[in-house]
């Protein structure tokens, strides 16, 4: 049998007859017809060849005759026959050579898919793939679809029964870079519970990245940051300076009337984070002696003159000032 070999997407100069109805019914690996229509033969071929993209990447074409249909110029040498049936098969050839594939060989073949956005990877992986590896493979899927964000294959491998508490909890971690809630609330609505210390390190990465939104849903979720976690969570915006975060975590019952909030002022003012200096000031964080001992080193022994201002305006070092002032020599009027 002799494979035709010009190329798919070439439109050669071919005299092909035009007909107004021209259909191709195309049978697929279940056994389902699929009726095309098209209005010439320039056009069905146009159509045949994106049919074919949705099919596993180790497929072939094949007419009534058993004849692989490679090429687009194929339907020219079928004469004038307006009405064609082609069934997809499996590429034996293909199949066995992928059977020989090593781990790092399919790993390298996902990652261009999904790139692609195509889930006929999947396929494959049932098809060729040894049984030890199915599912390693497919839990690698679901982690390298969570990086790209392509929920409907996160989903189809979810619904395989191959994801485990490990690999969701795994994949979640990597969600958690993205400033994306339609991504991480899928995890939440797969059996990711944001009350134990996962959530803790989702809330701390949302803030330190300074994704607000992904905050609030987090939050949402019962997320509990009224302790430790608020507070780990309320020190790393302050340090990276997302002071719309810092507002959110206050709105949504973190205590700066606390310890914390001299702690975290005391992180603004390391960072030189003006704004949220000025916003803790100006919602109730009074600097006790330690922390107030400490911001003074960091302000006025170092002559930070533009963040010992934020104070001066608040009277937050008004006790230490004297003190240090005769040390330094520094004018502060």
């Amino acid at each position: 049998m002799t494979e035709q070999n010009i190329n798919f997407l070439t439109d050669s100069t071919d005299t092909e007859s035009e007909t107004e109805d021209v259909v191709c019914t195309i049978v697929d690996l279940a056994g389902n017809e699929e009726q095309i229509q098209a209005e010439s033969f320039v056009d069905l071929r146009f159509q045949c060849a994106q049919r074919l993209q949705t099919y596993t990447p180790c497929i072939s074409l094949h007419d009534p005759n058993g004849m692989i249909v490679t090429d687009l110029n194929w339907f020219s040498v079928t004469g004038a026959a307006t009405n064609i049936t082609l069934r997809v098969i499996h590429d034996t050839a293909r199949l066995d050579e992928m059977k020989r594939w090593h781990v790092e060989d399919w790993k390298t073949s996902i990652k261009k898919y999904l790139y692609l956005k195509d889930r006929s990877i999947f396929d494959v992986i049932d098809l060729c793939a040894s049984s030890d590896d199915i599912i390693y493979l497919k839990r690698f899927s679901f982690r390298a679809a969570t990086m790209s964000k392509l929920l409907d294959m996160m989903y189809e491998l979810f619904q395989s029964g191959c994801i485990s508490d490990e690999c969701l909890g795994s994949a979640f971690i990597d969600a958690c870079q993205y400033d994306d809630c339609d991504l991480l609330e899928f995890f939440m609505e797969h059996g990711i519970d944001v009350k134990t210390s996962i959530g803790e390190i989702a809330l701390v990465n949302a803030c330190s990245n300074g994704y607000t939104d992904v905050v609030q849903l987090i939050v949402k979720h019962n997320c509990d940051i009224s302790g430790p976690v608020g507070n780990n969570a309320l020190c790393g915006a302050t340090a990276r300076g997302h002071t719309d975060v810092v507002r959110t975590l206050v709105e949504l019952s973190v205590d700066i009337t606390t310890e914390i909030g001299n702690r975290a002022l005391y992180i603004a003012t390391c960072n030189h984070r003006k704004d949220i200096m000025s916003y803790f000031l100006q919602n109730g964080v009074i600097l006790q002696k330690e922390w107030r001992e400490r911001v003074c080193d960091k302000v006025l022994k170092k002559e930070n003159e533009d963040l010992h201002l934020i104070f001066l305006e608040y009277n937050a070092l008004e006790s230490n000032i004297n003190n240090i002032n005769n040390i330094n020599n520094i004018d502060i009027t």
